[in-house]
Formats: structure tokens, sequence, C-alpha cells
């Protein structure tokens, strides 16, 4: 499984990203992340942004899987409370990307 990651916007406009391979990561790193994937219920394309809100956080998560591709493009407002913990996971390994 492949997970690309990116938060931009917010008040700093700073980019941050990472790209994880689970065949490239450990054994409890791996199972972590495929845990807190399967529990984000993150299936299809989906996106969802506030119309009435500025300087919100911006996230973009694709998870590709043997022949599947998922995607979320949401907000600070519109982030679904299911994949609060998978967002807290990736900034842990997340670093600053240029835009």
């Amino acid at each position: 499984m492949q997970v690309t990651f990116r938060q931009s916007g917010g008040s700093t406009g700073f980019v941050r990203g990472v790209d994880l391979d689970t065949a490239r990561l450990d054994p409890d790193t791996r199972g972590r992340l495929e845990h807190l994937v399967a529990t984000s219920g993150i299936e299809g394309e989906t996106s969802r942004f506030s119309d009435v809100a500025r300087d919100l956080r911006q996230y973009e998560i694709v998870i590709k899987s043997d022949d599947r591709v998922a995607s979320l493009a949401c907000d600070d407002k519109t982030l679904p409370k299911r994949v609060r913990p998978l967002i807290r996971f990736l900034n842990e390994h997340a670093e600053p990307m240029t835009p």
C-alpha cells in the first residue's frame, strides 16, 4: 500500500507532506498505518471543502492498494472524525515541502 499525504493552507500557508510505502516500513508502523487506513472509511474519490471559512488547513490523502485508488481532499471544517487519527499519524511522519 502506498499513502501520499499533503497538508497545506492555514494562516502560514506552509506545505507539509509524506509519501509512505508499507513495504518499506517496520512491522509495527506498517500495522498501525494499515489499521488507520482501514478504519478511516476513505473510499473512492471524495472532495469536501468549506465555503464559509478561510485560512483552514487543507488535507489531501491518496491511498493506492493493489488495483484500487482512494482519495480524500478536505479542510479542517469538513474533515471526517474517523479520518482524524490517520491525519495525526501522517502528520507525525510529514516534513516541510516546497509547494
